[in-house]
């Protein structure tokens, strides 16, 4: 089919098991892509370069990540170990892509792919003035019984308020289905300090999980 029209005299679809070429392949069409379904050019399957890819709009399309909250309160014990809060309750706020979340026995989180990922948290402590809090990402793998990343410590509550502490770290996934992320906690008041449970965002726990690029 060299310089033959397809399609007879009036160009025409063609539809091929194979296509390959040693020359540059432009297409006319100026159909905008604004899912993942539009555009000029639509692959059922993935896309891979050996050369730079280059766009002239903008690069659309979306990262898995997952948003969520716990409006559990919880009763953290002064002790010498870390508190998972991941049986707390959380409420996926926005979920974009296959996570697991947290249930009544599961106190962990898995992410979908492997790569580098960004966690965040917050959490509140009910005020007391005696002892430090600590909250901190912790990554449990097969080999590695557990990491804690971007902890942050305050040393004491003021009485009559509640204190937030916020902590965040890029962590390297290589096994998804089985490597477990929790959300510690740590406080030795000497007595139980709780973990607020409540639908405003100032006091409950918020959990955000990201994918920020491959290994």
């Amino acid at each position: 089919i060299n310089g033959i029209t397809i399609g007879a005299i009036t160009a025409s679809s063609g539809l091929f098991t194979t296509l390959g070429g040693s020359g540059v392949l432009t297409i006319t069409d100026t159909t905008e892509s604004t899912t993942s379904s539009t555009g000029s050019v639509k692959l059922f399957g993935g896309l891979s370069s050996l050369k730079n890819i280059f766009a002239g709009g903008d690069f659309l399309g979306y990262r898995p990540y997952l948003m969520c909250h716990s409006n559990t309160q919880q009763a953290i014990a002064s002790s010498g170990n870390g508190y998972p809060l991941g049986n707390a309750g959380f409420l996926s706020d926005s979920n974009r892509g296959t996570f697991h979340l947290p249930d009544a026995t599961d106190k962990f989180f898995r992410v979908s792919r492997n790569g580098i990922w960004l966690i965040t948290a917050d959490v509140s402590f009910a005020p007391n003035s005696t002892g430090i809090r600590l909250c901190g990402i912790v990554l449990t793998t097969a080999t590695i019984f557990q990491t804690m990343y971007g902890y942050t410590q305050l040393k004491s509550n003021a009485v009559g308020a509640n204190d937030r502490l916020s902590s965040s770290a890029h962590i390297k996934v290589s096994a998804f289905a089985t490597d477990n992320i929790y959300l510690m906690v740590y406080q030795d008041c000497g007595v139980n300090l709780n973990v607020p449970g409540t639908t405003q965002d100032t006091d409950r726990v918020d959990v955000g999980i990201s994918y920020v690029s491959e290994i």
